[in-house]
């Protein structure tokens, strides 16, 4: 293993401009996926944010509701949040185990579920669990639209489940949720796939100019698995370098671009800060 290691820094430092011209497109890939990826991110977290400010976070509401049918569904194992508001004028709370609650007087609640993909499904569990009628549902459930609206989830109609009018229904009818998540994959996808395109060629320069080195190599007994080892280890030791490189180009420029946007938007209540998202740089860095 010294020897191959001997052998990579060789042969690194032999080809320089080879080495330096395949790290900078590697440090260029990763700062376009990284910068790509964290904008978005950011932005759709900005947006959030602005809607999802204290108590505006909830999903469902039910007006003047009593408190046994409030603890029959109190602990839906769907639900992450519950706000109560206990007078028409009062300011409203989260509602917490030992919170105490006035029998003799309804409240309204508010509601965030743990997936708000599933908001109808959920809601229209609540209100048959609760067995509501048609009026009621309509007269006393309303949904947070403006968040919902964020989230690609648009226009929730109450219906019937059947002809008989015995069970009431929520049904979406437009719902992006799926469709955003799968548009950002697949700009940040097309957007690796032609950074891999670049790399694949710079990394190609590097094997033909290297041709004449494998035979030499073999002829002093390597295998062609040590060769092998040899070239990918050298990739890799380029591929680390430009991905941190990158990265941090990327942290750093991000941090400007939404600072320019944020002196833009000024005059509204937008405020964009830098925001990491796990799941798409794992895709990007997977790809």
């Amino acid at each position: 293993m010294k020897i191959e290691g001997r052998l990579i820094y060789s042969n690194m430092k032999k080809n320089m401009r080879r080495t330096i011209f395949t790290t900078i497109s590697t440090i260029l890939c990763s700062f376009l996926i990284f910068t790509t990826i964290l904008v978005i991110s950011s932005i759709r977290n900005g947006i959030t944010e602005n809607i999802e400010n204290d108590y505006n976070d909830y999903h469902f509401m039910i007006k003047d509701l009593d408190l046994n049918s409030f603890n029959i569904i109190k602990d839906k194992e769907y639900i992450e949040k519950i706000y109560i508001q206990k007078g028409e004028n009062e300011k409203l709370e989260e509602y917490k185990n030992t919170s105490i609650i006035d029998e003799d007087n309804n409240i309204n609640v508010y509601i965030k579920y743990k997936e708000i993909k599933k908001t109808s499904e959920y809601s229209t569990d609540i209100v048959q669990t609760l067995n509501m009628s048609y009026n009621e549902a309509y007269s006393k459930c309303e949904f947070n639209e403006k968040l919902l609206t964020i989230y690609g989830i648009i226009d929730i109609e109450l219906n019937y489940t059947d002809y008989t009018q015995t069970e009431i229904i929520y049904k979406t009818t437009l719902n992006f949720s799926y469709i955003i998540d799968i548009m950002i994959v697949l700009v940040i996808f097309v957007f690796s796939a032609i950074f891999v395109i670049i790399l694949y060629n710079a990394f190609l320069i590097t094997i033909n100019e290297r041709k004449k080195e494998y035979p030499i190599l073999n002829s002093i007994g390597a295998t062609e698995t040590q060769v092998l080892k040899m070239v990918f280890i050298e990739a890799t030791v380029m591929g680390i370098i430009g991905i941190i490189i990158g990265g941090l180009i990327s942290y750093l420029g991000v941090n400007v671009v939404l600072k320019l946007i944020n002196e833009i938007l000024l005059p509204t209540t937008y405020n964009f800060r830098l925001v990491i998202d796990i799941k798409y740089i794992i895709i990007a860095l997977a790809i």
